[in-house]
């Protein structure tokens, strides 16, 4: 009877450390931020399903098509991708010209344990496009404008997290879930 009460004390002290080990590490988790969004992105229907920034293009000339939509998601090689679209007016029906891999830049912060993770603007990394990559963290700054690369406007940024993979029937990747919102400077 004695030996009984020996090994359910072990399994007991056991599990209470697994519990306690479970606990430990999901309180350093940060929380996501209050305006957190969740998007997926199906690349086989649509590749820039995430609205960045819709409105007037800030530095647009007079009698140019005044207007923009700057989208953001992922292609096929599971690369991020920017877009730009001009409209003619804010009825957003009437474009004028479609600037795919134009729009903004994307800065890969690595690992990270969430979106509430991504805390800080990087001063460098910033490219074009990046590898997309589940657990990673990353930056993304637009402008109001659809000429981003000639733009002196200031930068928005948004701060996203790649949650996992979407996958088709057969198991192969087609795009991306993330989470993403407003990263404001501090």
């Amino acid at each position: 009877m004695r030996r009984f009460f020996k090994e359910e004390r072990g399994i007991f002290e056991f599990l209470f450390s697994i519990i306690f080990i479970l606990v430990l590490f999901s309180c350093n988790q940060t929380p996501d931020p209050s305006d957190t969004i969740s998007a997926t992105v199906n690349f086989t229907k649509n590749r820039h399903p995430i609205v960045l920034y819709q409105g007037i293009s800030e530095d647009a000339k007079p009698g140019f098509y005044q207007y923009v939509i700057v989208f953001f998601g992922m292609n096929s090689s599971l690369n991020t991708e920017f877009s730009s679209v001009v409209y003619k007016d804010n009825t957003f029906t009437d474009y004028s010209a479609i600037f795919d891999g134009i729009g903004g830049e994307v800065s890969d912060i690595g690992e990270v344990d969430g979106l509430g993770d991504v805390k800080k603007i990087p001063n460098g990394g910033w490219a074009g496009s990046v590898a997309v990559q589940v657990g990673h963290g990353y930056v993304l700054r637009y402008r109001h404008s659809y000429s981003y690369t000639t733009s002196y406007l200031p930068y928005f940024y948004y701060r996203f997290y790649v949650v996992g993979w979407l996958k088709n029937v057969s198991g192969g990747i087609i795009g991306a879930k993330f989470k993403y919102a407003t990263l404001t400077l501090e």
